[in-house]
């Protein structure tokens, strides 16, 4: 991303999801945000296994960004209130993607143990 810029980083992310898939049957594969929002990732990822969208609210997504935001590109320089508009707007985009994954969890109070006794209960 940072030397090619993101429609390349895109394309790799989806290559790799492509492989990931392809290679293992029984997988837990957490992507990141934008995964889903790309190419025909969420319909691979839909046909290919159980998915899971764990939502959270702005100001959950807004303190993630700021703790992270020297690994992700989008959002070097930006404010807290910057992050804030750029998340809502973010969120907005993304959610006719996010919206088609089988499962919507809150995110918010949300431990691994939750998550893998929804995983299981689906197996």
């Amino acid at each position: 991303m940072y030397k090619f810029g993101e429609d390349a980083f895109r394309q790799i992310e989806k290559d790799n999801l492509e492989k990931v898939i392809q290679k293992y049957e029984n997988a837990v594969i957490s992507t990141g945000g934008g995964t889903p929002c790309f190419f025909n990732n969420i319909q691979l990822m839909n046909s290919s296994g159980l998915t899971i969208y764990l939502e959270v609210d702005t100001p959950i997504l807004v303190n993630r960004l700021m703790n992270s935001k020297n690994d992700r590109p989008l959002v070097w320089g930006k404010t807290k209130a910057d992050l804030t508009e750029y998340a809502k707007n973010l969120l907005l985009k993304r959610n006719e993607f996010y919206s088609q994954a089988k499962y919507k969890i809150n995110g918010k109070n949300l431990t691994v143990e939750n998550i893998l006794r929804l995983i299981k209960s689906e197996l």
